[in-house]
C-alpha cells in the first residue's frame, strides 16, 4: 500500500505545479472502526474488532479546491494469538477481521461556505471466527461505493450515491453459512443518501467533530436467505432511519 501510494505521488507532482503532501498515522484499539467506510454497512462485530489501523494519506489543497487519495488497512488479531511472538503476530492468519480499501476523493469550494466532494472507495474484507458452525476457515468478499456530498460550513451535509457490498447470500448453503458465521452482513447494492447536521459545535471544529443528527435512506436489493442464487434469495429493500452520532 505505502509503495502504491509513493509511486502516485511522484506522478502527481510531476504533473502539477503544486505539490502534493504525504503522511501516514497507526492507531490502536476500536477508534479504528471510524475509518470504515460509511458507503457499506458493517456488522457489529466488524465494529467491535479492530486492534490496529494504518492510515496512508495524500492530498494537495489549493485552498477554493483540492483532492486526496488515501490507503487504510484495520485489523483485528485472534486473542489467542497476542500470546504468540511478535514476529509470528505479524502473520496475517493470525488476523480474525482484516480489511483494506483505498479511496480518493476530489472537492472544489462553492462560494465562501460550500463545498462540493466526490468521493469513491474500493477495498476488500476477510475475516475469520473459530466458533463456525462448519469447518472454521477465512473468507473474502469485496465492496465499492462512490458518492456525492455537498457540505455547508461544516453545519450539514447531504450526500447521495451507489454502493455494492460481498456478503452472505447467493451461494451455496455450506459457503453462506461460513460467511454468516464469520459475522458478515448480507451481500447488498443499491443507493444511499444521507442527510447530516451538527447540534453542537462550530465552524471552526475539524471535519467530524462535535455531536450530529442525520437521516440515512437505503434504496436497492439485500440478501435474505441462506444458499441460492442472490436473485432468489434477495429482496428489495427501502430503509430510512434516524442517526445520532459524536465525535471529539
Amino acid at each position: 500500500m505505502a509503495g502504491s501510494i509513493c509511486t502516485i505521488l511522484a506522478l502527481t507532482s510531476c504533473l502539477e505545479s503544486s505539490p502534493a503532501s504525504a503522511h501516514s498515522e497507526r492507531m490502536w484499539g476500536e477508534t479504528g472502526a471510524q475509518y470504515l467506510p460509511q458507503a457499506v454497512e458493517w456488522s457489529l462485530s466488524d465494529l467491535a474488532t479492530p486492534d490496529q489501523t494504518k492510515v496512508e494519506v495524500v492530498d494537495r489543497d489549493d485552498g477554493d479546491a483540492g483532492w486526496r487519495l488515501e490507503g487504510v488497512a484495520v485489523r483485528s488479531y485472534d486473542p489467542l494469538s497476542l500470546a504468540l511472538p511478535a514476529k509470528l503476530i505479524d502473520d496475517h492468519d493470525t488476523d480474525r477481521f482484516r480489511t483494506r480499501h483505498f479511496s480518493a476523493s476530489a472537492w472544489h469550494a462553492l462560494g465562501d461556505h460550500d463545498t462540493l466532494r466526490f468521493t469513491a472507495v474500493a477495498g476488500r474484507t476477510s475475516r475469520r471466527t473459530d466458533d463456525s458452525v462448519v469447518l472454521p476457515a477465512k473468507t473474502l468478499t469485496g465492496f465499492a461505493g462512490a458518492q456525492l456530498a455537498w457540505e455547508h460550513a461544516r453545519t450539514w451535509s447531504f450526500s447521495i450515491g451507489a454502493f455494492r457490498q460481498g456478503g452472505w447470500g447467493g451461494r451455496s448453503l455450506e459457503r453462506d453459512l461460513l460467511h454468516f458465521s464469520n459475522g458478515e452482513p448480507p451481500a447488498a447494492r443499491g443507493l444511499k443518501a444521507s442527510w447530516r447536521m451538527k447540534l453542537q459545535g462550530n465552524e471552526s471544529d475539524s471535519a467530524g467533530s462535535g455531536i450530529w443528527v442525520g437521516l440515512d435512506s437505503r434504496l436497492g436489493t439485500r440478501a435474505a436467505g441462506l444458499g441460492g442464487a442472490l436473485a432468489q434469495s434477495a429482496h428489495h429493500e427501502s430503509r430510512l432511519g434516524l442517526v445520532l452520532a459524536s465525535r471529539f
